[in-house]
């Protein structure tokens, strides 16, 4: 019986703290908004649907690698190769303060602006309107890829982020601004997310996705204490 709760709190101390596989340890991230595919449309055209895979969102992810005092927000398309002329991606979230903030991409920004910005949305100055966005200013970071990724990396402390918290409202938008009008042509879902400040995530190699320890994995230590009991028992 003595070895049985020994492999038991063993099994326990091995297994990892965060979720099946540790999505959120590594870039992308954690899946927390995911959009059908083939669904945009322009609704300053009347809702026409918008035929380019750069348009179409498919979901928003969020990761906090370990060791990383940043967290990053990625939204993924169906291609981003080209990207077109006046379009623009967005991941939009609101914090424990009831704020909303954002993180913004635009790829064809005028010479001497940032191409990777943080803001936030104003409240309303007029009642019955949606309030103004707002740039705080750049991104501490920003790639994108061919294959449809746009990711930005954002300090926690510019936000206030603490493990415990969250990011509720999480969705991601492809937007079209021509002259004077931005258009949202496709956005995914409202999504959430639970911050763990990376807890949990030093079993999993970087990169990887997959949870990686030396040690045994904790259903096989149950399994052998459990075998162990029962010739005890004969």
């Amino acid at each position: 019986m003595r070895l049985l709760w020994t492999l038991v709190i063993a099994g326990l101390l091995a297994a990892p703290a965060f979720g099946s596989d540790g999505a959120s340890c590594t870039l992308p991230g954690e899946l927390v908004s995911e959009d059908a595919t083939g669904d945009a449309a322009d609704p300053a055209a009347g809702a026409v649907p918008d035929p380019l895979a750069q348009h179409d969102v498919q979901g928003v992810y969020v990761a906090e690698p370990p060791g990383s005092d940043r967290i990053y927000f990625s939204i993924k398309v169906a291609s981003l190769d080209p990207i077109p002329p006046q379009s623009q991606y967005y991941v939009r979230f609101v914090l424990s303060d009831g704020l909303e903030y954002f993180v913004a991409f635009d790829p064809y920004a005028p010479p001497g602006e940032d191409a990777y910005t943080l803001g936030r949305r104003d409240p309303p100055a007029t009642p019955g309107t949606s309030g103004s966005l707002t740039t705080i200013g750049p991104a501490d970071e920003g790639t994108n890829s061919a294959d449809g990724f746009v990711t930005w990396g954002i300090r926690k402390d510019r936000l206030g982020l603490e493990e415990g918290g969250t990011l509720e409202s999480v969705f991601g938008q492809a937007r079209v601004s021509l002259v004077a009008v931005v258009s949202s042509v496709d956005e995914s879902p409202q999504g959430y997310y639970a911050l763990n400040g990376g807890a949990g995530c030093s079993g999993v190699k970087q990169g990887s996705g997959a949870l990686v320890t030396g040690a045994v994995p904790a259903a096989t230590l149950l399994l052998l204490g459990l075998a162990a009991l029962g010739r005890r028992r004969r």
